[in-house]
């Protein structure tokens, strides 16, 4: 039996931030690197903003200022509001230091 009751079930706090990000996947070799902005941060991933769809379940890896963070695309939503796709993307372990943030 569950004690969920509802209401937030995510492992961290939010951070809204418009960060620039290149996305490369570490799957397909076809795909080119892509330019996005972030619009959320977490300790575990983030979600992003770009022109270019990504499958989900994608191995990529994120750049952001110099540094490097291997996760995976966990949703993929044509945006009707603005131009593009919106992307979440699960990091594969504890991204605080990688956004330079707390949570």
């Amino acid at each position: 039996m569950s004690l969920y009751t509802g209401g937030e079930r995510r492992r961290s706090g939010r951070i809204d931030a418009k960060r620039p990000v290149l996305i490369t996947s570490l799957d397909a070799e076809s795909l080119r690197p892509v330019t996005a902005f972030t619009f959320t941060l977490s300790q575990f991933g983030c979600a992003v903003r770009c022109l270019t769809s990504v499958a989900p379940g994608t191995r990529v890896l994120l750049e952001c200022e110099g540094k490097k963070m291997p996760g995976k695309v966990t949703f993929v939503l044509k945006s009707s509001a603005l131009e593009g796709y919106e992307i979440g993307i699960a990091f594969d372990s504890d991204g605080s230091e990688f956004w330079g943030e707390t949570f």
